[in-house]
């Protein structure tokens, strides 16, 4: 499978995954990847549309959580997760885009590399508001902290263990 193609359909998988989160395994419609999605550095030159991220709702109850996160989905076959004590980190450099394109959105990668599970990179607003949560617990996580930022890579899985409704009422 080429690389484009690896990369939607792992966009595709997070849509159906997050689609089943919000709706509490009910439905798998609610997100899917959008229409700009590995393109938005070229269109937001020549629009104003406010889609950001790879991922946007086609339902209503998707709606809330895309108003509030950018989120891209990376699918990579090593992320070299050593890497992240230097600043030439793949990790690093998403992260720096995705603040850079977030506009006033709380910025999300959801990535993924060969054989492994999902993971999320969070910034620590999230983090700190949900473990904070006396019913919440992250069970593992990493901690990137530089002069320039502090975020938090977690399974994509403990996240899906929160209550959703929950989570959106607790992250302002």
């Amino acid at each position: 499978m080429n690389s484009k193609n690896k990369g939607n359909t792992f966009e595709r998988k997070i849509c159906k995954i997050l689609s089943q989160w919000v709706t509490k395994g009910e439905r798998e419609d609610i997100f899917w990847r959008s229409i700009s999605s590995g393109a938005w550095n070229t269109i937001k030159k020549r629009t104003t549309t406010t889609q950001i991220g790879d991922i946007t709702y086609i339902d209503d109850l998707g709606k809330p959580f895309i108003e509030k996160f950018a989120i891209e989905c990376k699918s990579y076959k090593d992320v070299q997760m050593i890497k992240l004590f230097s600043e030439n980190s793949i990790i690093n450099k998403w992260w720096d885009k995705i603040n850079e394109e977030a506009d006033g959105k709380y910025p999300i990668i959801i990535f993924k590399e060969n054989r492994s599970c999902e993971f999320m990179v969070i910034p620590y607003s999230i983090f700190d508001t949900l473990n904070s949560d006396e019913g919440f617990s992250y069970k593992n996580y990493i901690k990137v902290e530089s002069a320039d930022n502090t975020f938090y890579i977690i399974k994509l899985s403990d996240l899906l263990e929160y209550n959703y409704t929950e989570f959106m009422n607790n992250i302002r």
